[in-house]
């Protein structure tokens, strides 16, 4: 309802009206909040009361059933506010996923207490800016390890104890039930990165991986190909925002990605690899089928690095969206349009492609990109069908319907249909085909005539007709 967003918004913004809390914390005893809980500390050094307001919900917390979600920001945790907290981790039994941001304890990292660790109904665990100790690291790897409902962990400029990080990579070996596992900003050093990577590369859980802004340069990049060749269960990979150049681009192709037949989702962006990397990236275009998603933004790209991308997908068979924004790839219409022409799977180029429709009128490829926008959305509509040559007439109707909420993608694949099926066209030129609208119909003409089309169709291709 209205009134639930608007609890849950100011909630989360601490600057809600004490009636407001009452509300939140009556649902919460009576088991019918089952929005997110939003706690933010930004404001309790200006108002005492927010802080003892919070206290009394997480005391009506611990026995709640009801509420799935807990994101706690941006707070100064005094030994009171620690206990109730930490006993309502131990008490709760229904929560599922809970996100711990920005908590200090005065001048230092706040404990997370291990009331946290040990809760068994946990699915998803986000910690960041915080610090762990060796006591946390062992409570941590406790429940990486033997927790089998935590599916996907999330750590965030997170700085472990070296004794104890030890632990965390030998409960990543053993888990069974971990399938996410995001690791970004956490400075380690090269020697631990190496650890890590050899961790993982003997996890046989983790299909998720996100390793972003941790360092990774040309002198990780033969460990991490290892990863890649030793690996066999990660399906999605994000690199981005390290230190990856070309040379460390062309060891992770060679070695790597290519040697890999399980990945699916790679994210390079923020890698400044420039276009000395764009010709192994054109290599793993050419050569890979397992890849379905990459992400290339941001990568320091010029025109011509661009155009030898667009020209590679051409030839790449299984890609579904490649993301080149940040790059000079909105000057290379030309040649994206001439791939497009061919490849009939590939579904996304820019995510800012919408922007530069609205907004590029006056543009002189402003009618190019429009081309593109069509040929894409129509591989969404699966054009690729119309390129099987076991393609029959009663295929017909299911192919269109994939397009009728878009008339002019509806009208692209009509014609397209129109060019494959000859006979469906009447011996006489100057008649109007037996099937198909004429030429002059518009879009949204042939999209509002479909159900009779279809009919038509079926009855045309029927073994009686």
């Amino acid at each position: 309802s209205e009134r639930s967003q608007i609890i849950k918004s100011t909630f989360f913004n601490t600057n809600c009206c004490c009636k407001m809390f009452g509300d939140i914390k009556r649902s919460l005893q009576s088991n019918t909040w089952t929005s997110p809980i939003y706690i933010c500390g930004s404001y309790w050094g200006e108002n005492n009361s927010r802080e003892e307001d919070t206290r009394h919900l997480f005391k009506a917390m611990g026995k709640n059933t009801s509420a799935r979600t807990l994101i706690f920001q941006n707070a100064d945790i005094g030994q009171d506010m620690d206990t109730v907290f930490s006993k309502a981790m131990d008490e709760n039994k229904n929560i599922r996923s809970v996100t711990l941001r920005n908590l200090i304890s005065g001048r230092s990292a706040y404990k997370v207490p291990s009331s946290v660790f040990y809760n068994n109904s946990l699915e998803d665990l986000s910690l960041s800016r915080t610090s762990l100790d060796r006591e946390s690291c062992s409570d941590l790897s406790y429940m990486i390890r033997e927790d089998n409902s935590l599916t996907t962990l999330r750590l965030d400029t997170v700085h472990f104890d070296s004794s104890g990080l030890t632990s965390i990579l030998a409960a990543i070996v053993l888990t069974k039930s971990l399938k996410t596992l995001r690791l970004n900003n956490m400075g380690m050093i090269k020697k631990d990165v190496h650890r890590l990577l050899l961790a993982l590369s003997y996890n046989r859980s983790i299909t998720d991986l996100m390793l972003e802004g941790i360092y990774v340069d040309s002198a990780d990049a033969i460990e991490l190909a290892k990863f890649l060749q030793r690996n066999r269960f990660v399906t999605q990979l994000s690199l981005r925002n390290n230190s990856l150049d070309a040379k460390a681009t062309e060891v992770l192709v060679t070695e790597g990605f290519l040697r890999n037949d399980t990945l699916q989702k790679l994210f390079l962006s923020g890698n400044l690899f420039g276009d000395e990397g764009t010709e192994h990236v054109v290599r793993l275009l050419t050569k890979s089928t397992t890849l379905r998603e990459l992400c290339l933004a941001n990568t320091k790209m010029s025109q011509k690095g661009c155009e030898a991308i667009a020209m590679a997908l051409r030839y790449n068979k299984g890609l579904r969206s490649i993301t080149m924004d940040g790059n000079n790839f909105e000057e290379c219409g030309e040649q994206v349009l001439e791939t497009l022409k061919h490849n009939m799977q590939l579904q996304n180029v820019l995510e800012r492609l919408p922007l530069l429709l609205l907004c590029g009128s006056k543009r002189a490829d402003y009618a190019t990109w429009k081309q593109v926008d069509l040929l894409l959305r129509s591989n969404k509509a699966n054009r690729h069908v119309l390129a099987s040559p076991k393609l029959q007439i009663e295929s017909m109707p299911l192919i269109l319907e994939g397009a009728r909420d878009q008339a002019d993608v509806f009208f692209h694949l009509f014609s397209s249909i129109a060019n494959h099926f000859p006979q469906a066209m009447p011996p006489n030129p100057s008649d109007p085909p037996r099937v198909f609208v004429p030429s002059s119909a518009t879009p949204e003409t042939a999209r509002l005539a479909f159900p009779m089309l279809k009919s038509k169709i079926q009855s045309w291709s029927s073994p009686s007709a």
